[in-house]
């Protein structure tokens, strides 16, 4: 089984000149991030809370609201354009895997647009609800077939973890960025 990478910017992924990819792409924290960062909510909420618990409890529920209430913006803008272009150069295929419900799709694409993505329409976005495991989906939709180099990119370790016990040899990509 291959080491998960971590990367905090899309230019880090590596592709193979010869081969086909098909990059799958978390949303969530990956893609898109709140527009406020967590030093910035931290200094607001410590002037009225002390307890280190309950400040970090606090930001992280308002840096989810922020992207629940769409006040998003894009990880990394530049990164993502070269790794589309290397995508596009290679005849791969980007597709994005949320753990979102498929009922939450018109938001999603209105998430997707407000950040600056071109032709959202044009992207296969695919919604596991949290029903199943991004790994089983993977395998459960065949999103690999066709494609001889498979990249997937999360924010998530056990979402990777779950998509490596399928495919070995699968290109994972943990992305973090400085929240």
């Amino acid at each position: 089984m291959k080491p998960i990478v971590i990367i905090n910017t899309f230019d880090g992924v590596f592709f193979h000149q010869s081969r086909k990819p098909i990059v799958i792409c978390d949303i969530d924290h990956t893609f898109i991030r709140p527009i406020r960062n967590y030093n910035d909510c931290y200094n607001q909420l410590k002037e009225h809370l002390n307890n280190y618990k309950e400040i970090d409890r606090g930001v992280k529920y308002i840096l989810e609201m922020s992207i629940s209430m769409g006040l998003v913006k894009q990880t990394d803008e530049k990164g993502f354009l070269l790794m589309l272009e290397r995508i596009q150069k290679l005849r791969g295929k980007l597709v994005f895997l949320t753990a979102r419900s498929s009922e939450s799709h018109t938001k999603t694409i209105s998430d997707l647009t407000k950040v600056g993505l071109v032709n959202t329409d044009t992207y296969e976005i695919h919604y596991t609800g949290n029903q199943v495991t991004k790994g089983e989906y993977i395998r459960n939709h065949n999103l690999l077939n066709g494609y001889n180099h498979h990249i997937f990119i999360d924010d998530y370790p056990h979402f990777l973890e779950s998509a490596l016990r399928l495919y070995p040899n699968m290109d994972c990509y943990l992305f973090k960025y400085f929240r």
